[in-house]
């Protein structure tokens, strides 16, 4: 918090917060990240446009006092503050009362859902020494190796506590290098996990693994021609492990608490279940992680986190009229036009076209594609080109004015800004119904080739997202 900030350079401040977020900003005063429990608040709630007026001019007497009030004995308090010392061995029992124990005590939640302390709410693998010590040799880095930091309340994230929530998760020692890798790209990629992991909304991180390491440990990409079972389904162990693995994480090492730091409103059942594996091996093209602004070499084993939006996953195909797919676009002598008109048709549906647009394509299409002479950016820029929504319906969209005016941290891919609309593009006198295009540039578009059904139906799927961060996995074995 950037009040906290400049509270230790002697600058009075005030931390104005949403009521919705009030218990995730106290945690954060108490926690290592801020270590100012006396930080003075001010808690607002959440009202309408109309109605922030009013509340604004409420406010600021509050605001006023909160500035100027005398200091407190505990704000005077000039020592260090002391985070309580967690003991190394958490509850010992028998498997039933360790359960009972992960699970927590749920009678202090009064006017709130119950919440596992420790879980992701199901039963999990106790993680005696002898566990970890068998999942630490999945790795030849040393146990106390630090990899980073966890946000929101920089939890240190090292390589036993890796291998401990791993078992949790029900991991096996082979996953190590995937699963230090995945938490190696959550502490490069801290800033957003504030907002995917912790945040209020129906957002969240999913995972791409690129690489011969999938075939390895069997994580599901949907197997060419349909031949394995559906890769967000529910049943692959992989999979499901590793995404398990992510929230365990956040929740004992990042400080991620429902309901306290990470904030109330509607979640996201994504949080835990979207892990893929491109289809390398049937694609015609480079892998993901070699893509243009991330950098790695194709045939590499990589794992990319992607940030986005579960409420913007859609499914589509060439033959479902509700995208506005006709009879004569099928039939078009053009490739691209043929299969992706549903797209630049069904991409103004989502919610962000800021986060930019994730398109898993089937290993079939892509190789239709790639025969006709095109490359994976000519995929790019044709879906940029045309995906046109009128300027009155793009205005109106979350986070436009936000990204067209400044930069915007969040939006960056390995570190690096996204593209962001153009100003002179986007003059907010053009009539409404001017046509604009959806996406800030063809980068902005990221093309998995992954989980889809062959020629000629395509399914396929699209929703908000962009790459944030890519980590080598083969450094941690």
């Amino acid at each position: 918090m950037l009040t906290a900030k400049y509270e230790k350079l002697g600058i009075p401040t005030v931390n104005i917060v949403s009521t919705s977020v009030e218990s995730v900003a106290k945690k954060r005063a108490t926690s290592a990240t801020e270590a100012m429990p006396a930080l003075r608040m001010i808690s607002i709630p959440n009202v309408s446009q109309e109605a922030k007026n009013a509340l604004a001019l409420a406010t600021v007497p509050k605001i006023v006092e909160a500035l100027t009030k005398p200091l407190t004995e505990q704000e005077k308090y000039k020592g260090k503050f002391e985070l309580p010392k967690e003991p190394r061995i958490a509850f010992t029992g028998t498997l039933d009362e360790v359960q009972d124990f992960f699970i927590g005590d749920l009678s202090k939640y009064v006017t709130t859902a119950p919440h596992a302390e420790y879980t992701d709410g199901l039963p999990v693998m106790p993680p005696t020494q002898d566990r970890v010590a068998k999942m630490l040799k999945g790795t030849k880095h040393k146990a106390d190796e630090v990899i980073g930091q966890l946000a929101p309340l920089n939890g240190i994230a090292t390589v036993e506590k890796v291998a401990i929530n791993a078992v949790m998760a029900g991991a096996r020692p082979e996953y190590m290098p995937v699963l230090l890798a995945l938490t190696e790209a959550m502490t490069k990629d801290g800033g957003a996990q504030n907002s995917a992991q912790g945040g209020s909304g129906i957002f969240s991180y999913s995972i791409v693994i690129n690489g011969p390491v999938a075939k390895e440990l069997g994580i599901n990409s949907g197997g060419p021609q349909l031949s394995g079972p559906a890769p967000l389904s529910p049943g692959v162990p992989a999979n499901m492990v590793i995404g398990r693995f992510m929230r365990l994480m956040q929740v004992n090492v990042a400080g991620i608490e429902p309901g306290v730091t990470e904030a109330k409103g509607i979640g996201s059942p994504r949080k835990t279940s979207l892990v893929i594996a491109e289809a390398n091996d049937e694609s015609p093209w480079p892998q993901l992680s070699s893509d243009p602004g991330i950098g790695f070499k194709d045939k590499e084993n990589t794992l990319t986190l992607v940030s986005g939006w579960s409420d913007s996953l859609t499914g589509f195909g060439p033959t479902l009229k509700d995208f506005g797919t006709t009879k004569a676009q099928i039939s078009n002598p053009d490739v691209l036009a043929r299969y992706l008109t549903c797209v630049a048709d069904s991409a103004p549906a989502l919610a962000r076209p800021a986060m930019g647009l994730l398109y898993f394509m089937s290993p079939a299409l892509a190789r239709e594609i790639a025969k006709a002479g095109y490359t994976k950016r000519d995929v790019q820029k044709w879906i940029y080109e045309n995906t046109v929504a009128p300027w009155g319906k793009v205005k109106r969209q979350p986070w436009i004015t936000f990204t067209m005016f400044e930069p915007a941290e969040s939006l960056s891919v390995q570190g690096k800004p996204m593209p962001l609309y153009v100003r002179a593009n986007y003059a907010p006198n053009m009539p409404d119904d001017t046509p604009v295009k959806y996406f800030a540039a063809p980068e902005a578009i990221t093309v998995v080739v992954g989980p889809g059904t062959p020629l000629p139906q395509v399914w396929s799927m699209i929703m908000n997202a962009h790459p944030r961060w890519t980590t080598a996995i083969d450094k941690w074995r």
